[in-house]
């Protein structure tokens, strides 16, 4: 029985030591999810911000092409004049 007693150290101390290990482990996915993550969040906000900005541009060049038509001289068959 003293045997018993004697293994019974060395084997909690095992059982310990892998449960720290998978500790490790599980923390260490923990941390790459957590920077996936963010690099996903960080991806998201600059296709949103391109997409923004892409729009008012297109609005802007759009608003600016429809002023051009709308003050270009009237050619002589009554048709706009192609804006440059």
């Amino acid at each position: 029985m003293s045997e018993n007693w004697e293994l019974a150290p060395s084997s909690i101390h095992n059982d310990m030591a892998e449960m720290q290990r998978k500790l490790r482990s599980i923390g260490e996915m923990e941390r790459v999810l957590t920077e996936r993550s963010a690099g996903r969040e960080a991806y998201r906000y600059l296709l949103d911000a391109h997409r923004i900005l892409s729009r008012e541009a297109f609005e802007a060049t759009r608003l600016v092409d429809l002023h051009q038509l709308t003050n270009a001289p009237s050619q002589s068959n009554g048709s706009l004049a192609a804006a440059a």
